[in-house]
């Protein structure tokens, strides 16, 4: 019978080895989240704003206001789709009371992104 020995320095590498790959990729992994909330930060930023000009243009053409799913958007040929997804799920939306297009589905927190980011998800057209 062959008798294994423990080697102390080969079996300390390892672990030390291990260890500092998973340490690796837990903060690889919370860089990337970080800067995967940071673009979809950006893009619904984006998107506000080019919606709410959008609305601004509809306005000064037809004297009143896209309906809230901002569907006229669409039939007057400003946009090229009916629909106006939002980078974290679900649909952007007119305020018809204020005539500012919003993201319900930030201000409802229904994404983990969503719910990370403080400042909400709204720009009004008096402040450009």
């Amino acid at each position: 019978m062959t008798k294994i020995e423990f080697q102390p320095n080969k079996a300390i590498c390892r672990t030390r080895c291990i260890a500092a790959i998973v340490v690796g990729l837990y903060f690889a992994g919370n860089a990337l989240a970080m800067s995967w909330s940071q673009i979809l930060v950006y893009q619904d930023k984006k998107r506000l704003r080019d919606l709410n000009e959008l609305v601004v243009l509809y306005s000064e053409k037809s004297g009143k206001l896209p309906d809230c799913h901002l569907i006229d958007l669409y039939r007057s040929g400003l946009t090229k789709t009916r629909i106006h997804p939002t980078p974290y799920g679900g649909f952007y939306r007119l305020n018809l009371a204020s005539g500012v297009v919003y993201n319900p589905t930030r201000l409802l927190g229904g994404h983990p992104f969503a719910r990370s980011s403080s400042h909400m998800s709204q720009v009004s057209l008096q402040n450009r």
